[in-house]
Order: structure tokens, then sequence, then C-alpha cells
């Protein structure tokens, strides 16, 4: 089957699956936890381009939550059918694709088998990326368009680890009584800052900050960042498109953590408040942000 760019219905998936596969493997709508998605379209731009999901599951190794967000690439066609084509592709993945990879892997608990079932999953993730990307590359290619995306997903399995996986310059933090940026942008101010040829100051002033290195579907080829991390129980993971980050202050960030004893409710509230602030403060691009944690 040829591969279709959809119309952009719907930027949020939120929700489990119930799939029966095995007794060993069994997973169930669990929604206790921090699940958040909140996204505006912003001040001046006429679509929403951003894309989000969560998927939550519970296992015979415990829960496992998937977060992911991807930002349309303004400056190229149909960025919005990007971020949702990447979107549903994923929810397919994790709903009949992990847990086939889940089956091939688990015997039981002994730790000398996390390594083998991390390595499985996380050469599973990675293959779909590069597979979604091919298949936007091409159908771009076929009708003359640039379409792409940016994509920052994080995979939580229950107090063992934490994978994030990256494309663009979304950006993924880790916040408990700090703040840390778990992912590096992927753009020409990154790495000419890094490289030592300037500040990012003076690389702001050339608009270097906007051009992005790779995308998903927009690059010939990608190179993903892969980190795989310890699992924090204490931390909360929030995922958000540069229309958060860029004007969101550390401070504003690190108040999350407290709201976060507030529940579900009391920071969605907090975070759409946030989304009011940054577009006062100036923000005019599309605006969208995921909050998760991986408690039962």
């Amino acid at each position: 089957m040829p591969f279709t760019l959809k119309k952009h219905l719907n930027y949020a998936i939120i929700n489990a699956y119930v799939v029966e596969r095995e007794k060993d493997l069994l997973w169930v709508n669990i929604m206790k936890s921090i699940n958040i998605i909140c996204s505006d379209v912003g001040t001046k731009e006429k679509k929403n381009q951003d894309g989000a999901c969560i998927k939550r599951a519970k296992t015979s190794i415990g829960m496992i939550t998937m977060a992911i967000v991807c930002d349309g690439v303004n400056g190229m066609s149909q960025g919005e059918m990007a971020s949702t084509a990447i979107i549903e592709e994923f929810d397919t993945w994790f709903e009949k694709e992990l847990p086939i990879v889940l089956e091939e892997h688990i015997v039981d608990k002994q730790e000398r088998l996390w390594k083998d079932i991390i390595k499985g999953v996380k050469d599973s993730w990675k293959e779909k990326l590069q597979q979604v990307h091919q298949s936007i590359y091409q159908y771009g290619q076929s009708k003359n368009l640039l379409v792409g995306s940016t994509f920052s997903g994080v995979l939580l399995f229950d107090d063992f680890c934490c994978m994030v996986m990256h494309v663009g310059d979304s950006r993924i933090y880790k916040i408990t009584d700090t703040v840390e940026k778990i992912t590096v942008e992927q753009t020409l101010a990154e790495r000419e800052v890094n490289r030592g040829n300037m500040t990012f100051e003076q690389a702001k002033e050339k608009g270097m900050q906007n051009v992005l290195l790779q995308c998903v579907g927009g690059s010939k080829k990608i190179q993903p960042d892969i980190l795989i991390d310890y699992f924090d129980s204490e931390a909360i993971y929030v995922l958000c498109t540069d229309g958060f980050w860029r004007t969101a202050s550390k401070k504003a960030l690190q108040k999350i953590s407290f709201y976060r004893e507030n529940g579900q409710e009391g920071l969605e509230d907090y975070l759409k408040e946030m989304i009011e602030q940054l577009k006062i403060d100036g923000e005019e691009d599309n605006i969208t942000v995921v909050a998760v944690t991986n408690e039962e």
C-alpha cells in the first residue's frame, strides 16, 4: 500500500489498549500516574503542526510508558501531516509491535535478561523511526515537496531505565528538585556553539537557532540521538516543542515538580496557565507540552 499523509485530525493520543497475547503479557488501561498533553495553536499560526501521544501498559516486567512529541517543521509543506503520521505509526508500534518484541525476550525477571530486553526494544524503536522517516521522505520526493517533523520520545521501564530517542529541536526534561535537560537541540546554532566557533548570542543573531541539522522526513538520512539512562521514580518527564521551551523560564519549569503534588488535575491546570503566560510573553508559535510519570 502506498504511503499517504492523512489530514491532521487530532494532535493527541492518550490511551493504553487492552491487548492480551499470552498469559505472561497482559496490557491494561492504567491512568493513575501523571499523563498530560497540553497544546495550543499559538497567536500567529493558523494550524497546529505539533503532535503528541502517551501510551501506557502494565506487563509482566512492570509498567511501560511511551511519550512522544513532534513538531511539524515550519517552512516545509504539510508539517502537521508529517507529525500526525509519526504519532499514528508509533501508536501502532506500541500496541502491536512492542508486545511481540517483549515476548521474544521475556523469560523471567532475572537481571541478566534486562540487557537483551532493552536492546530488543531499542532496535525495534529505532527501526520504526527509520521506516517512518523513509516513508515520509519518499512521499515528499514523489510529490516534489519538503515534508518534515522533529521527534522526541521517551520509553519508561518500571524501576529500571529511561530510553530516549531524539531528532530535531524539541526537548525532553527530567524534573525533580532540579531541572535537567536530557536532549540536545540538533540545530546549526548548537553545533557552532559546541565547536567553540561562536557564542549562543552570536548564533542567535544570525538566526542559526532556527536551522535544523536534520528532521524526520525532511532530510535524506537521519541519525537519531539515543540515550539509555536509569529510571528516576521521583522524576516527572516533560517533553515539549520549541514553542514551549523557547520562552519558558527555568523557575517556571521547576514549579512543575511542586504542582505534581497536586495530582494530575493540578499539574494540568498549571501547564495550561504556563502556555497562556508564554503567549502573553510574546511566544507566537504552536505550543505543546507533555508530562508523564511511570507509576501505577
